[in-house]
């Protein structure tokens, strides 16, 4: 083993589709990453629905973190116009129940969505 490598760690021999299967309980990491992932999905999907064509492409939700929702943006120059447009949204959005509870928004530039 070379001196620079850590050691191997070995992993459980468990299958993915055991890990998915009905059967084991909602609460396992890969089950919450799973719901996370979805909701991400169909919070964007909302999300793009309230924004013009051109913004709603390169935006999308990365978390909701009690009122506040967090946006990922392709460029500072999406993100500076969502800010403008911000209260707009979040009145758009709080008519929906995922977003009801929202009222800020934060931004961060993101490389790839």
């Amino acid at each position: 083993m070379s001196p620079n490598r850590p050691p191997q760690k070995t992993v459980p021999g468990r299958k993915i589709n055991e890990l998915l299967a009905s059967g084991q309980p909602t609460h396992s990491p890969l089950q919450k990453l799973l719901q996370k992932a979805n909701a991400q999905i169909g919070w964007t999907r909302d999300l793009r629905a309230v924004l013009p064509p051109e913004l709603a492409r390169d935006c999308r939700v990365l978390d909701i973190r009690g009122p506040v929702l967090v946006i990922g943006c392709r460029s500072a120059a999406t993100a500076t116009r969502l800010r403008f447009d911000s209260s707009a949204i979040i009145q758009d959005l709080n008519g929906l129940q995922d977003f009801s509870g929202v009222n800020e928004i934060q931004l961060q530039i993101v490389n790839a969505l």
